[in-house]
């Protein structure tokens, strides 16, 4: 049900703490309501099920070359789609959110996005690749500036700090340092 991985054990520590918080937050009064408690912390296990669902479906090199492409690919249609927002002059939020708009959910998914974007650039030999991914990138980061969400804000510099950390390539640092051992595509 569950492949191996070295993820498995913090994913677990991760869900057993928000859990038993999210417990203890209703027993002290911080939480009022149980349900909404509730569907806030299966919400954080949904992410899971999903990692998980892929993880076991993985088979080969293409499936993992097929779905990061149907996951920038969606990335593309959610940014357009949230672009269409932005002359209406309120805060960009996500398609999918209902009545009550949460542009901060849009902001995380796009700093999310944008940081598989940037990584799988800064590693790809292939220009029309490395040409797709900027463009996805710029297209990316016009909502997410509209989302105006500072919690996103805030974490974008930390997100290029991590990318300078560990850059093998020193590409952030040196056009011109080459390593071919180290290209993904």
């Amino acid at each position: 049900l569950i492949r191996e991985s070295s993820l498995n054990g913090p994913i677990g520590y991760y869900i057993a703490t928000f859990i038993i918080t999210t417990l203890i937050g209703y027993m002290a009064g911080y939480v009022e309501d149980g349900k909404t408690g509730f569907f806030f912390a299966l919400k954080y296990i949904e992410y899971f099920v999903v990692y998980f669902i892929i993880v076991n479906n993985i088979q080969s090199r293409s499936h993992i070359l097929q779905f990061t492409v149907a996951l920038l690919l969606t990335a593309f249609i959610v940014s357009v789609v949230a672009m269409a927002q932005i002359p209406s002059g309120r805060r960009v939020s996500a398609p999918f959110e209902g009545e009550t708009e949460e542009p901060n959910t849009l902001g995380g998914y796009l700093l999310l996005l944008g940081s598989v974007a940037t990584g799988l650039l800064l590693y790809t030999r292939n220009w029309w690749v490395k040409f797709l991914l900027g463009l996805l990138i710029v297209v990316m980061f016009i909502p997410f500036v509209f989302t105006e969400s500072r919690g996103s804000w805030i974490g974008l510099p930390f997100a290029y700090l991590t990318f300078v950390i560990l850059d093998r390539k020193k590409t952030l640092f040196d056009d011109y340092y080459h390593d071919s051992k180290t290209h993904v595509f």
